[in-house]
């Protein structure tokens, strides 16, 4: 996965994660006739389960991605990017082809564990 870092963390990832890893995965509720979701970005103590796999080190920061977002974060072209209001967390993703993910929401089978998982 070609996951970037914008300019706005080079230099500063190190220090905002304080020794911790960057976890990347995503939830979706149905609601009013619907599917809503969103990426989510989180500094962890320690690595999570098997269903997540390192896809970049930034920084010696390791990024970590839900197995089942990683081909729909490669086609959307995603950067972690310093975020702007600090209530939001420290760090997000922008996707330079967002339709895709909406279209990822929608899809039932793509949001089912992998088989062994």
């Amino acid at each position: 996965m070609s996951l970037r870092l914008a300019a706005s963390l080079e230099g500063r990832l190190a220090e905002i994660g304080e020794g911790r890893v960057l976890v990347i995965d995503a939830y979706r509720s149905w609601q009013c006739g619907t599917w809503i979701g969103d990426l989510t970005v989180e500094w962890w103590l320690k690595r999570p389960g098997d269903n997540f796999v390192v896809v970049a080190h930034f920084e010696g920061v390791p990024i970590l991605v839900h197995r089942r977002l990683v081909r729909i974060l490669e086609a959307a072209d995603a950067t972690l990017v310093r975020s702007r209001l600090p209530f939001f967390g420290s760090v997000h993703l922008e996707l330079a082809r967002p339709e895709l993910w909406i279209d990822y929401l929608d899809r039932p089978m793509a949001w089912r564990p992998a088989p062994g998982s």
